[in-house]
């Protein structure tokens, strides 16, 4: 399966997803499309979790933590 920007999701996934096959982060709030599909947020949706925001409450931004869990 072709995955066009290396996110870990086929291009055919990202297409009835409604995001963009060729931009791993979709709706440009930080945080990886697969992640936010890991996780059940919105890839397409920054208004969910903001990735400057802190939704575990552990010091570090929601884009950091989805960094770390992604290494």
């Amino acid at each position: 399966l072709t995955d066009s920007d290396n996110d870990n999701l086929p291009n055919s996934t990202e297409i009835v997803l409604g995001t963009d096959p060729n931009d791993p982060d979709s709706d440009n709030d930080g945080i990886r499309d697969d992640y936010e599909v890991l996780v059940g947020t919105s890839p397409s949706s920054a208004a969910q979790v903001p990735s400057f925001g802190d939704a575990n409450e552990d010091g570090t931004t929601n884009a950091t933590d989805a960094t770390r869990i992604l290494e």
